[in-house]
């Protein structure tokens, strides 16, 4: 169809909140297909109040492999069921910070408030770094090392430099404000790097391999995902103890 010659067409600019509602829309609907592609069919992105797990209640239940599992809200659950997602296995979660921070997680169990996600300290750790009380040092190399004492078996040593992926140590926000939470299925680790931050790792855990690979396996026990970055509490009889820092999946 054409217009007719005498016809005068006007048309009204878009306001800038409408334009920049419409890319969001955009952005989002690809993103949403994007994680269809990927996650067979299941797609989950939702904006949750961050708070701390009750650690304690969850030792005393008997509960194990929880170190890095979240409690997420039923609405979240009664989602990803009504999208069959347990036929991808395992659920596993992307967990971003506003301030950059990133890890990846799995899921205990939907019992939180709605709006609500509760992190474990090892999440906490790796979006917003560790504890505020921690004191800087040098290892006399010239890298900047970071370490808080958690209790009287626990310590958390990092070196300068965080990968990008993970929040920078001594923030002092922990648990606070919001966080997204996104259902990615994840690829099966083959191997992992690891980096003590301190020489003292090997004075703590000894230089025999077999015994190394005893504590390193002992520790991801509690595991159920690793991503590059990410804080690890190594545990051993000692009075010290000695984070790593993963370097690949």
């Amino acid at each position: 169809a054409f217009a007719h010659p005498s016809m005068h067409l006007s048309f009204k600019p878009c306001s800038p909140q409408l334009l920049a509602y419409w890319f969001h829309w955009l952005q989002e609907e690809e993103r949403h297909q994007q994680d269809l592609e990927e996650n067979r069919g299941v797609s989950l992105r939702v904006q949750l109040a961050a708070a701390p797990v009750d650690a304690q209640s969850i030792v005393a239940r008997g509960i194990k492999r929880a170190a890095d599992k979240l409690v997420l809200p039923p609405s979240v659950g009664s989602s990803l069921m009504a999208q069959d997602a347990p036929k991808n296995g395992a659920m596993l979660f992307e967990v971003a910070a506003s301030n950059g921070g990133k890890t990846h997680a799995g899921v205990l169990e939907f019992t939180a408030p709605e709006g609500v996600v509760l992190l474990p300290e090892k999440v906490a750790n790796c979006l917003w770094g560790l504890p505020s009380s921690s004191s800087s040092s040098s290892d006399g190399g010239g890298t900047a090392l970071s370490s808080v004492v958690a209790d009287s078996g626990s310590s958390y040593i990092r070196a300068g430099s965080p990968s990008a992926a993970a929040g920078p140590a001594g923030s002092s926000s922990r648990c606070s404000g919001h966080v997204w939470v996104r259902y990615k299925r994840l690829p099966k680790g083959t191997y992992v790097r690891f980096q003590p931050e301190l020489r003292a790792f090997h004075e703590v855990v000894g230089q025999d391999p077999e015994l190394l690979r005893h504590v390193l396996e002992e520790c991801l026990h509690g595991y159920c995902t690793l991503s590059a970055g990410d804080w690890v509490q190594v545990r051993s009889a000692g009075p010290a103890k000695t984070a790593l820092e993963g370097m690949n999946r």
